[in-house]
């Protein structure tokens, strides 16, 4: 998923943070979702990437986890704190 460019119609400002999009997307701004799911997901797959050992590790297999909780996630956002 790549992330629209400044002012592309993507709805969110650039300096939005993560907590402002959080809030957004709970209030059910769509855009605010999509922004923000493309913001995380590179990090989380990078993250995800070196948790694997490397004897089960693909990178297909990756990115489907890493979609998957966070669209999981996603799903209960109205429950989810921000700390």
């Amino acid at each position: 998923m790549n992330e629209p460019a400044a002012g592309a119609g993507s709805g969110a400002a650039p300096h939005e943070t993560t907590g402002v999009l959080i809030a957004r997307a709970r209030a059910g701004d769509t855009l605010a979702g999509q922004r923000l799911l493309a913001r995380l997901l590179p990090v989380l797959r990078r993250w995800a990437r070196h948790r694997f050992p490397s004897h089960i590790r693909d990178a297909r297999d990756t990115e489907d986890l890493v979609q998957d909780v966070l669209l999981r996630a996603f799903r209960r956002i109205d429950s989810f704190e921000n700390r």
